[in-house]
């Protein structure tokens, strides 16, 4: 999972830009449009799969429900030690 948040992504597009404005032999800076624009839209992505994420584990976690074959074995175990070993655990308020 991705995991930036919004000033880092802020600082990483300023100090993205100012990289591009002291490059001498691009007159005009719109060229790098396209990559910026790539860049956030791939940031608002990641923020629309971390919501989806945080709602898929908000309404399983704590639940009871179990999984068989986790460790491959045909045990049944816990949901909620497959999301605690991969430290996927609901967001804390």
């Amino acid at each position: 999972m991705i995991n930036i948040t919004d000033e880092e992504l802020n600082d990483s597009i300023q100090q993205l830009q100012m990289l591009l404005y002291k490059v001498s032999d691009v007159e005009d800076i719109s060229v790098y449009a396209p990559v910026l624009k790539k860049l956030i839209a791939e940031h608002e992505a990641a923020r629309g799969m971390e919501k989806k994420y945080n709602e898929i584990v908000e309404t399983l976690y704590g639940q009871g429900l179990s999984v068989v074959g986790w460790h491959l074995n045909g045990d049944h175990a816990p949901l909620d030690n497959f999301f605690e070993h991969n430290d996927w655990l609901p967001p804390q308020p």
